[in-house]
């Protein structure tokens, strides 16, 4: 037998009013640091939880959040912040970030610690290896991979270089590595392997 404890329904008609469906406003002048606003239990045992502070809790085991819609997240979000175990997030679309949003990883175990390596979007198709602070970083790994383009790149910023594949129409020939440096105030651009002597 299906029981609803609480099965309720409004309507929504005035343009003109701010309606709230469900709205509670907790005057807190004591509390255990482990009071919720809410907290929704199977078996005694937390699903989601929402505490005092404002914080999402997420019980043991995968959660899935499903739909054809998109979920946006206008702050900064933490995986495994409060506490050294191990947290996975699966998506199975895109993930989209506004232009000057980094992925960065912590120096600690907690995810809420220093940042000290990450990623930043520097430019149109081009990302940007980071400590996490103040966007210097380096990238090590066991190949590196260049798409040919048509265009030589910006001038990078002083005390920066970039390399690119040529494809023959800007700089370089056709299949050239090519590298362009900028250090003390003057950007050069230099042809770090000639493909035709390859």
């Amino acid at each position: 037998m299906t029981v609803n404890i609480f099965d309720l329904t409004d309507t929504w008609n005035d343009s003109g009013t701010v309606f709230n469906f469900l709205k509670v406003n907790v005057t807190n002048t004591a509390s255990a640091a482990a009071s919720a606003l809410m907290d929704l239990q199977i078996g005694g045992s937390t699903l989601f939880k929402i505490t005092k502070d404002g914080n999402i809790v997420l019980g043991a085991g995968t959660k899935s959040i499903t739909g054809v819609g998109n979920f946006m997240l206008d702050t900064t979000v933490h995986f495994a912040s409060t506490s050294t175990s191990n947290s996975r997030v699966a998506i199975a679309s895109n993930v989209d970030l506004r232009s000057s949003a980094a992925v960065n990883w912590s120096s600690t175990a907690a995810a809420v610690g220093t940042k000290d390596a990450g990623l930043v979007r520097k430019a149109a198709g081009v990302v940007k290896a980071s400590d996490g602070s103040s966007g210097d970083g380096a990238i090590a790994a066991s190949y590196l991979e260049l798409l040919e383009r048509s265009l030589d790149p910006s001038n990078p910023a002083e005390g920066e270089a970039v390399l690119w594949m040529s494809d023959g129409t800007g700089s370089g020939d056709d299949g050239d590595l090519m590298v362009k440096i900028t250090a003390g105030g003057t950007t050069k651009t230099a042809t770090l392997v000639d493909f035709s002597t390859v």
